[in-house]
């Protein structure tokens, strides 16, 4: 995928979720530090850990979220 197609689809992924079509209550954390930007996500209702992703665009930082079961079986490690 090209650095365009990235961007383009990690935009649409977060809009999506903050319009609510993928889900009914989450927390999103979105943060930039010294260039490098952070991804949190969570679903309170479920429980568990959030899912974190990091790089040095929003889409890297998006696209590097583990899937919530990844964060899962680390913690139980």
């Amino acid at each position: 995928m090209s650095p365009e197609e990235l961007e383009q689809t990690a935009e649409s992924q977060a809009i999506e979720l903050l319009r609510g079509e993928d889900a009914k209550a989450f927390d999103l954390r979105i943060s930039l530090r010294h260039g490098h930007w952070f991804v949190s996500l969570s679903t309170p209702d479920l429980g568990g850990l959030p899912v974190e992703g990091e790089g040095k665009s929003f889409a890297e930082a998006w696209h590097d979220i583990k899937p919530w079961w990844w964060a899962d079986a680390q913690s139980s490690t």
